[in-house]
């Protein structure tokens, strides 16, 4: 299958589609099917296609030691070159928070990285510049602006994304509500200044821009507002649209799993 709804596929010029199999993440040529290069991507972790670059693949690189280091793949003749190599107090890249489209223009990047004194470092990276964007302390998010769950403790972010035109740092937490670190927050995306909240829960669903141009976070409602006994298809507008859903579409169907937007 393909990797995850909120992946694209295919390389940008349709050359080339990003697969799962069972020897892990897969690059094959569209017209055959013929694997490239690349081989089976089990040593690298969260390949996504680079938006502007052809044949290109932007993922971070094995766990296995304790250097961090966002790392380019050519699918045309299969070379690995490192990219940026993170700063020495990053150790290891936290795999599930980590996996989100970059922005449309390639220039951002997100996702959490554990670090060596057992704090999490949510980050933006400037693939372009190649300089660190925003790093939000996970530890002192909770010394400070956000309360700590009574079973849980310091919850961690669901996933962490970069709105389509890169203005703004996503995070998604795995728990509801407009409280701090709950429901998903919005912040600058160079800076870590917190903006706002864009949702108020943690189901399944995807950013993407409006045709005028604003950004939004589409997912689904249980209980369509027009149609009773319905769910559908709602957006939320970023950075801090979370009390003013806009109704998509109603669907005549009894349950809802995935939404893409790619």
């Amino acid at each position: 299958t393909h990797n995850y709804s909120q992946l694209q596929a295919f390389s940008d010029g349709n050359t080339y589609i990003l697969l799962n199999e069972a020897a892990g993440s897969v690059v094959r040529r569209v017209d055959t099917g013929a694997q490239t290069a690349l081989g089976a991507l089990d040593n690298v972790n969260t390949p996504r296609w680079h938006p502007g670059l052809r044949n290109i693949l932007v993922f971070y690189d094995t766990n296995e030691d304790e250097t961090v280091r966002l790392q380019f793949g050519n699918a045309d003749n299969g070379q690995i070159t490192d990219h940026f190599v993170f700063p020495d107090n990053y150790d290891r890249i936290q795999v599930n928070q980590s996996f989100d489209e970059m922005s449309d223009d390639g220039r951002w990047i997100a996702g959490m990285a554990a670090l060596n004194n057992e704090d999490d470092m949510i980050f933006s990276l400037d693939v372009t510049n190649n300089r660190l964007g925003a790093q939000i302390s996970l530890r002192e998010l909770y010394r400070g602006a956000c309360q700590r769950d009574p079973e849980y403790g310091e919850v961690p972010p669901d996933w962490i994304g970069v709105s389509p035109l890169g203005r703004y740092l996503v995070v998604n937490w795995a728990r509801d509500g407009v409280d701090r670190c709950s429901g998903q927050e919005t912040f600058d995306i160079a800076t870590g200044r917190f903006i706002g909240h864009s949702y108020d829960g943690r189901q399944h669903g995807d950013l993407a821009v409006t045709p005028d141009g604003q950004e939004v976070f589409v997912t689904i409602s249980s209980q369509s507002p027009e149609v009773s006994g319905f769910p559908a298809i709602v957006r939320y507008e970023l950075p801090n649209g979370a009390a003013n859903p806009a109704l998509i579409k109603t669907v005549p169907w009894h349950g809802l799993e995935h939404i893409s937007c790619r």
